[in-house]
């Protein structure tokens, strides 16, 4: 059964901006967008690249390998049609925790639903 996983105080992600987490023995990258917490697989599902050396710029977390441009809420890539999995985020007492359990969609339906 997936559990909530303490990964990063807030305050330490606001100065960071972007860090590194260990869920369930996965490597998540954790960063703010529009001040609200966020969480991606690290590992990219194109050529296996880190996202966590990637830039977000217009709502989109660049992949650095191929400039594959994950929506940073969905995980979603819409030139390739492809879904990077993320994670469900909440703070609790100045802690972000992360859902162990990640979110892949299939289609650009289930990110308009």
């Amino acid at each position: 059964m997936a559990e909530w996983v303490e990964a990063v105080e807030l305050d330490v992600l606001r100065k960071k901006k972007k860090v590194l987490a260990n869920v369930g023995g996965e490597d998540v990258v954790v960063y703010l967008f529009e001040g609200e917490p966020r969480a991606m697989a690290d590992i990219c599902v194109h050529k296996q690249k880190r996202l966590f050396k990637g830039l977000i710029f217009q709502g989109k977390l660049i992949c650095p390998g191929h400039q594959w441009a994950f929506d940073v809420n969905t995980g979603w890539e819409e030139q390739m049609g492809r879904c990077q999995p993320v994670y469900d985020t909440r703070v609790t007492n100045g802690m972000v925790e992360i859902f162990a359990e990640p979110r892949v969609i299939v289609s650009p339906v289930a990110v308009a639903n």
